[in-house]
């Protein structure tokens, strides 16, 4: 059932002919079992399967769509849409909002765009109410046009795609309530556009985040960092049991594995051992990164507590140093 959902997954809601639409879809699949015991069996694991690819091919609709369809008021509305369906509580931040949370990296990313920002917060609750939860945050940059660090023209745009950690967990949280886990989780996040305008952020700038740390801004194309940093913060508030965080957020991850596999950074073995075997049990590669002091001393600025980038020696993991800063 995934193989058959996951491999038949096209984008064709910007087709215009009718000759472009997809004309071979199946209708109809029939699975054949050789005894009539096996037939519940089966039933559950086609559902299964069925949930779990819908939520990885739902992932894929959100990383492809042009950004000037899923601005964050689009990704919020979406979020909101996903939760009424699968009886969710769903929280929507306004720009007023986060700036009484004091989400000064957040409130920087967003103020060169006439999109405002959003922040996103998605409960499901699957197990006892005092069983602490496990917080997901993703990053949910709609266009990542670099800011006033402005990006090559060659391939930015794939830049709608920065919203794909975003996509990833709101698929994650509507399958776990799909499949009734027994987990609590939190879904959180932090959304807006780096544009380059006049009100733009510049190189230079110090801002504070919502933790009180201050940072020297040097590169505004590592504008992710900075709004995971609150999101991250804002994750205490939950006294979670883990926090988990998937982003696109550096291009520097591509020179570690290819496209062969994804780099992760942990500072809690069982826990990397644990997204280790699921990436090993849904035929994926991920391979953990260390995170050594050399990383840490990297991103510390002479005029704030932190800059914002390490410069082009091991980004991948100058930036998770940086992001360490904010967590629990």
């Amino acid at each position: 059932m995934e193989g058959f959902l996951l491999g038949g997954f096209k984008m064709l809601e910007y087709k215009s002919k009718p000759g472009d639409k997809d004309q071979s879809r199946i209708k109809k699949i029939v699975f054949v079992v050789s005894e009539k015991r096996q037939i519940q069996k089966l039933k559950k694991a086609a559902e299964m399967g069925r949930i779990i690819s819908e939520g990885q091919n739902l992932a894929r609709r959100l990383s492809f769509t042009p950004a000037n369809d899923l601005t964050p008021t689009d990704l919020a509305a979406k979020a909101q849409e996903l939760a009424k369906a699968n009886k969710l509580k769903c929280t929507i931040m306004d720009k007023e909002a986060i700036k009484k949370e004091k989400m000064g990296g957040l409130l920087a990313v967003a103020q060169g765009s006439a999109q405002p920002p959003k922040f996103i917060i998605i409960e499901y609750k699957g197990a006892a109410a005092k069983r602490p939860p496990i917080v997901l945050v993703g990053k949910g940059v709609t266009f990542d046009a670099g800011g006033i660090s402005i990006k090559p023209a060659a391939d930015m745009h794939e830049m709608k795609g920065d919203m794909t950690g975003a996509a990833v967990m709101l698929a994650t949280i509507t399958c776990a309530a799909q499949l009734k886990l027994p987990l609590n989780l939190v879904t959180l996040i932090p959304s807006a556009e780096n544009m380059p305008s006049s009100t733009a952020y510049k190189p230079g700038d110090v801002i504070k985040l919502r933790k009180g740390l201050t940072v020297e801004i040097i590169n505004t194309d590592a504008e992710g960092r900075l709004l995971l940093a609150d999101a991250l913060d804002y994750a205490n508030n939950y006294n979670p049991e883990a926090v988990i965080d998937i982003a696109t957020l550096t291009g520097g991850a591509l020179y570690v594995l290819g496209y062969a596999g994804a780099p992760i950074v942990a500072n809690n073995k069982k826990l990397a051992d644990g997204i280790r075997r699921a990436a090993n049990i849904s035929a994926e590669r991920v391979w953990e990164m260390p995170l050594w002091d050399d990383f840490r001393e990297a991103m510390k600025s002479p005029i704030a507590d932190l800059w914002n980038s390490g410069g082009k020696a091991a980004p991948t993991l100058t930036a998770s140093a940086f992001l360490e800063s904010f967590i629990g």
